[in-house]
């Protein structure tokens, strides 16, 4: 059942709607003014994996839904036009299967409307969309060690397999990536693990009128990043740690990636996701079941 809450005191602005079936793995809840989507993936419950949807304008609030028929749906973003992307993992590789895609649907009916597949490859995290010069692009990792860029309105371009880019990043799991645009550059961010376990910075450089991706910093070592956060042009990254060592929240620098400031011993759990926040706080949730605050000033650190 998807529940509308309002924001000031959690009480329901209406019924409940029926939206996935029973037992299914969900995850992954996004929604605009109009319209909610969730994924659903492992075939849990005998729910197919898929991307569902509800347009909470229509009066008969029906489902509509996209199946994959094969891999689960790893993730999903939106396009500014309210276009749907999703990324999907390994799974069944029948001639209707869209395992190991990126796809783009429509928004009202999430009929599919193009794809880029570029091998038997699972994605390792949902799509990022973002503008650069005039286009709009989407960046996403796969499971082969590559970020790739991608044109948003034809992905794949006429054979659904060439990217416009992409690049040898490291092994990328935590599910989503960072993006932000600092004084005209494009940064996208990704936790990496391998031989290194940290965060590794990209530029989006035009190279011939074509965009195409550059490496720009890897930070310090970290236990098991997790996808960082944004403010005001500082990167604040999660190392999240294991049983024998706590999570530490990191400040670094985002055009060096240096270290500004970090947390020390505050955190005495870990920690299996990146921070959120807003209105000069940031804010963490641990193993141990405990929310830690932090607070961030307004202007860049330093200034």
């Amino acid at each position: 059942m998807l529940h509308l809450e309002y924001v000031s005191n959690g009480e329901e602005s209406e019924k409940p709607i029926r939206f996935i079936p029973a037992n299914a793995n969900s995850s992954g809840l996004i929604f605009n003014e109009t319209d909610v989507y969730v994924s659903t993936k492992n075939n849990c419950g005998g729910v197919p994996n898929a991307v569902w949807g509800i347009d909470l304008l229509s009066p008969e609030k029906k489902v509509v839904s996209w199946k994959t028929n094969g891999g689960s749906v790893v993730g999903t973003a939106f396009g500014t036009d309210g276009t749907v992307y999703a990324s999907t993992a390994d799974g069944d590789y029948s001639p209707a299967a869209f395992s190991d895609s990126v796809v783009v649907l429509d928004r009202k009916t999430l009929a599919m409307k193009d794809f880029f597949s570029p091998a038997r490859s699972a994605f390792t995290t949902s799509p990022t969309v973002f503008a650069f010069n005039g286009k709009y692009l989407i960046a996403v990792a796969n499971q082969d060690g590559h970020i790739y860029l991608l044109d948003a309105a034809a992905p794949g371009g006429t054979d659904h397999r060439t990217p416009l880019a992409s690049i040898a990043a490291g092994n990328i799991t935590t599910g989503d990536l960072a993006t932000w645009e600092a004084a005209g550059t494009r940064w996208i961010l990704a936790p990496v693990t391998g031989s290194k376990n940290a965060i590794a910075a990209f530029k989006v450089v035009d190279a011939g009128g074509k965009p195409t991706l550059q490496q720009a910093w890897v930070s310090r070592d970290m236990i098991v990043p997790q996808t960082p956060a944004i403010v005001n042009g500082v990167v604040f990254a999660v190392s999240g740690g294991d049983g024998q060592h706590a999570a530490v929240l990191y400040a670094l620098d985002g055009a060096t990636g240096k270290d500004l400031w970090n947390s020390g011993t505050t955190i005495t759990s870990y920690a299996r996701t990146g921070v959120s926040g807003g209105s000069s706080q940031l804010y963490l949730g641990t193993h141990d079941s405990t929310v830690y605050a932090f607070g961030y000033p307004l202007a860049p650190i330093g200034e």
